[in-house]
């Protein structure tokens, strides 16, 4: 999925039906994830899909140094603020991200939120015997 975003990014303005191609590969990718749930019984597991995105850090490791290296091959004005500033960042967010909550725990996060879904919306209301109507619609009623 990432890698189908990456390229309308990268040469989207060179050719601008890229976009739209993508947009139309990512429908196509959720309808039949959304056909294979509904129709096919699939059950997803978040603890099985991860993705894949310990190469995007060498990916931006060699955009800045491309950067770097343009502004300095051709001389451009502002090549010390791209010398100094871009690894300055780039220290900076990594950093910031090692102090970010693991995968882990937003996973868990992810699955006590989901338990509590499905148990408010399992819930009966006992007056009418019957589960409360925006629940069966996937809303959360006022009074909870």
């Amino acid at each position: 999925m990432v890698q189908n975003l990456e390229l309308p990014v990268l040469i989207g303005f060179c050719y601008p039906c890229l976009p739209l191609l993508t947009a139309l590969a990512i429908g196509l990718n959720a309808g039949v994830l959304h056909i294979a749930v509904r129709h096919l019984g699939l059950t997803l597991s978040p603890e099985g899909v991860l993705v894949p995105t310990s190469y995007l850090w060498g990916s931006l490791g060699i955009g800045c140094g491309i950067v770097m290296w343009l502004f300095n091959e051709a001389d451009l004005g502002g090549r010390r603020v791209v010398n100094i500033g871009m690894p300055m960042i780039l220290i900076v967010a990594v950093w910031w991200m090692s102090k970010a909550k693991p995968q882990t725990q937003q996973l868990e996060t992810l699955f006590a939120l989901q338990d509590l879904r499905k148990s408010l919306l399992e819930h009966e209301d006992p007056s009418e015997g019957e589960p409360h109507e925006d629940m069966a619609n996937g809303h959360l009623p006022a009074e909870l």
